[in-house]
């Protein structure tokens, strides 16, 4: 690949990446539109036609990594593991 074929995949990705990042915007937008109108109806979920549509709350336990490493770092130093992987990125 040529340059100058190289710059213009990079330049359609930068154009693709703007365009999604617009459009999750906008998705994130809307969702929030129906989030507060559900927070004002007091309701969790609603039913339409089409869809159900709901917003509940959500529980989830995870396990407090860096408060573990700093009270017991030399058991956290036993059970870490490497792990590698590519990273492609374009500045």
């Amino acid at each position: 690949m040529t340059n100058k074929e190289l710059e213009m995949k990079i330049k359609e990705i930068k154009e693709m990446q703007r365009i999604k990042e617009e459009a999750e915007a906008a998705i994130k937008a809307m969702q929030d539109e129906i989030k507060a109108d559900m927070e004002a109806k007091q309701v969790s979920e609603i039913i339409t036609d089409q869809y159900k549509v709901k917003y509940t709350k959500v529980e989830t336990n995870r396990f407090d990594t860096k408060t573990f490493k700093d009270k017991y770092l030399d058991l956290y130093n036993q059970f870490i593991r490497v792990s590698n992987s590519m990273r492609f990125s374009i500045n």
